[in-house]
């Protein structure tokens, strides 16, 4: 009996020693000792950062990790909202919108609060006024526009304020409202200066037409945006194709460019086919097609501003 309660005993102290052994795995293969160096601490080169449409639109963040002999080193990243900036798994922040946001980074499979935040500012581009040789310089965006090759902001003819639908049944300037004014450049209704100051201004029909006739127009595609890129004397401007601000939402986008005159077309009328008051536009679509037509003042617009 003594020998059978021995010969047990040292069957589960086998036992025992061979479990001890074997890796997680189960190959029997004994355990190697964990010598990966974890953090203990993380923070940022930077703590604050801004980017501008035009001048840096990206940032290479830098993690110092302690202690410095981490040996494990890897980093999860994100950013608190990816409309304003999003961040790459190397640490390359890119300016999506302008708008405030934070990024951060902690050690990968990291559960406690170890982690690092910079605050990121992103700001729109500052417009600039390109010199085509015509009797005004043309600016390099529209209103609203974050960088070149953004639609920017939708207006109604005669309104400063942007919309995202066409306000068809309120519309001012239809029959038996508002009479219209003759030309909005440099006045209260201006979008480009309500929105960006003298001497910035919508461009009126004539000056529309002067950069029609006079420059040379190529399809670009910029950001998986369609654009004409408008080009005079080795300077050139793009226009996107931004679409309109519908009754109801956004329409053509990438398929049609529609640009307000600060010309008006037509005053509204009792019938109908005239019961809104028209502005006259520029219409951009693909294959080199560009004219200028009168059109009801309701519909959301894009606007590019003109400077002496």
């Amino acid at each position: 009996m003594k020998r059978f309660l021995f010969f047990l005993a040292a069957s589960a102290a086998l036992l025992a020693c061979v479990t001890s052994c074997k890796d997680k795995f189960g190959t029997g293969k004994p355990d190697k000792p964990d010598d990966t160096i974890h953090p203990t601490s993380i923070s940022f080169e930077e703590e604050d950062i801004c980017l501008e449409f035009g001048v840096n639109e990206t940032r290479q963040l830098v993690v110092i990790l302690l202690p410095a002999e981490a040996t494990d080193r890897r980093i999860e990243w994100k950013s608190s909202d990816e409309k304003v900036a999003t961040v790459s798994p190397q640490g390359l922040v890119t300016a999506v919108g302008s708008g405030n946001c934070d990024i951060s980074a902690k050690p990968l499979d990291w559960d406690g609060e170890m982690i690092a935040e910079c605050h990121v500012v992103v700001k729109k581009k500052v417009p600039a006024a390109v010199d085509l040789g015509l009797s005004v310089k043309w600016a390099d965006i529209n209103v609203g526009a974050d960088k070149v090759g953004d639609p920017g902001w939708y207006f109604p003819w005669g309104y400063v304020y942007p919309v995202t639908s066409g306000p068809r049944g309120d519309y001012a300037y239809q029959y038996g409202k508002s009479t219209p004014p003759n030309v909005l450049s440099g006045s209260s209704q201006d979008a480009a200066v309500k929105n960006w100051g003298s001497p910035w201004r919508m461009p009126t029909i004539t000056e529309i037409e002067e950069l029609m006739n006079n420059c040379t127009w190529e399809e670009e595609t910029i950001g998986g945006m369609q654009c004409y890129k408008v080009s005079r004397n080795g300077k050139s401007i793009l226009l996107p194709f931004g679409g309109a601000a519908g009754e109801i939402s956004l329409t053509s986008v990438n398929e049609n460019g529609y640009y307000w005159a600060s010309t008006l077309g037509e005053e509204a009328g009792i019938t109908s086919d005239k019961k809104f008051a028209k502005g006259w536009r520029l219409r951009i679509h693909s294959g080199n097609k560009k004219y200028t037509e009168k059109w009801d003042g309701w519909l959301g617009q894009s606007v590019r501003p003109v400077q002496p």
